[in-house]
């Protein structure tokens, strides 16, 4: 006497409920590599974005602290390990002054501006 069982069902009807488990399985597989593709592009954006940030703060720490009370020069440049920082020193009053950042990663391409107002007096 034969037992009839799902799994040795001659008629295939584990077949479709193994494509479906395998489909799923593939479909979560799929979905990891992109998330995990995703974050590492988001990664290297972020570094960059801190790069970019610690080049602001190391080039404006660098002309502050070389300003004196002197008529300071029109634009400055400087190189970090990281890239070169521009600033423009422009007058826009008696001890203030609009420092103009053109910042270059040596990584990328993309030149990247700020502005910021120095005022000379503490």
């Amino acid at each position: 006497m034969k037992k009839n069982s799902l799994i040795m069902n001659e008629h295939g009807i584990v077949l479709p409920y193994v494509i479906f488990i395998t489909t799923l399985v593939f479909m979560f597989i799929m979905t990891a590599i992109h998330s995990y593709k995703q974050d590492i592009a988001l990664t290297q954006r972020h570094i960059q974005q801190v790069k970019i940030e610690t080049l602001f703060q190391m080039g404006y720490e660098t002309v502050k602290a070389e300003m004196t009370d002197q008529q300071p020069p029109n634009s400055v440049s400087y190189h970090f390990p990281d890239g070169s920082v521009s600033i423009a020193i422009t007058p826009a009053g008696n001890t203030m002054y609009e420092l103009s950042f053109t910042i270059k990663t040596y990584e990328s391409d993309t030149t990247f501006a700020f502005t910021k107002i120095h005022s000379l007096t503490p």
